[in-house]
């Protein structure tokens, strides 16, 4: 290499890495303003500079100036169900970093691995057949649990079954999850035919997404999945790297390609089906936060991961601030703004990259 041909290469290389803290600090930027709005808007208003003020006030620095009415309304309501936003959304887009990683496809997503299909599968069957006379704890618990456990269960199924000679095939894996959420999808129809009115409510506003429940319980439970994820996640940028390029420069590199891929499905599985369990069906966050910061910083997952987690975060947030005023005093599903903002980003994504692609055939 020459040295103007390296003095080029590091050039580059500043440059990228610039860009990229340039944009996880505006990422950061958006995601505390998204969250100082979130706290302050609702069916009873919270001035900002009240919101600001409490905030800081729980590091000494505050005047105290907003009322007992609004510290419980902002610490009891509103930061729980905002937090669980937060790290929701940052859950929902690391595991979209790990499927698209692992089928080296910018548009797959958790959906692929019959993560979100076994848990919709698991909460049908726990909403249908509960009873009511249920001990409180388990209709409180029970059906996140049985989403988790049908998520888990889902993916495990598309894993096991999708290995050739020992080894997972991502072709294989995309076949059988299609499959599998083929099979869950009717089998949730034939739940819905047969269950009682009651229950084909509470199924249909699951299968929408909500975060209007939430509690520190539930925030505890999500954080504490996100934040092991996201420390695994960060530990395997260079397998993923490896894999995002192909199984045989990854195995030229020293990678385990079979054991990368499995723990790979197995984390973004944990990290989607904990959110699906509390929140419902969660749709783009995972398919297209990921490929959209990768436009931006390019596909080196050392800056894709942090940014992803911090768009993904501010996304559901946004979203679930939208939903909760757009129409009020009723809210909107989550589920259905995050589908209304995402879709449209989502095609704009495909017609761009077939006009690329067109362009660079001609």
């Amino acid at each position: 290499m020459t040295t103007a041909t390296a003095e080029q290469l590091a050039h580059l290389q500043s440059a990228h890495a610039r860009r990229q803290r340039l944009v996880l600090a505006a990422l950061g930027v958006l995601l505390i303003a998204a969250l100082i709005v979130s706290l302050s808007v609702g069916a009873s208003g919270i001035p900002i500079a009240h919101v600001v003020d409490a905030l800081l006030s729980k590091i000494g620095l505050g005047q105290d100036l907003a009322t007992s009415g609004q510290q419980t309304v902002l610490w009891s309501i509103r930061m729980p169900r905002a937090i669980f936003a937060v790290v929701s959304g940052a859950g929902l887009a690391m595991a979209g970093v790990l499927v698209q990683a692992v089928f080296r496809n910018p548009l797959a997503a958790p959906d692929v691995i019959g993560t979100t299909g076994g848990a919709a599968c698991g909460a049908a069957l726990a909403l249908t057949l509960l009873p009511s006379t249920a001990p409180m704890l388990i209709r409180v618990f029970g059906v996140p649990a049985a989403a988790f456990i049908g998520g888990v269960l889902a993916t495990f199924l598309v894993l096991k079954a999708s290995e050739v000679g020992g080894r997972p095939s991502a072709v294989m894996m995309l076949l059988i999850g299609i499959a599998i959420n083929a099979f869950t999808g009717a089998l949730v129809g034939l739940l819905t035919a047969i269950s009682t009115d009651t229950a084909l409510r509470s199924i249909t506003s699951w299968m929408l997404g909500s975060i209007a429940g939430s509690d520190w319980i539930q925030v505890g439970f999500v954080t504490g999945t996100t934040v092991v994820g996201g420390w695994l996640l960060a530990r395997k940028t260079r397998a993923l790297d490896a894999l995002s390029v192909g199984e045989t420069e990854a195995w030229a590199s020293g990678i385990d390609v079979a054991h990368e891929k499995r723990s790979a499905v197995a984390l973004a599985a944990l990290l989607s089906a904990t959110v699906v369990a509390f929140a419902g069906m969660i749709g783009f966050i995972a398919l297209v936060i990921p490929h959209l910061i990768r436009l931006v910083l390019g596909a080196s997952h050392k800056g894709l991961i942090p940014a992803s987690a911090l768009a993904g975060a501010s996304l559901f947030l946004i979203s679930d601030t939208v939903a909760r005023i757009i129409i009020a005093p009723r809210e909107l599903p989550v589920g259905v703004i995050t589908a209304f903002l995402g879709a449209p980003v989502f095609m704009f994504l495909l017609y761009h990259g077939a006009r690329r692609r067109a362009s660079w055939l001609s």
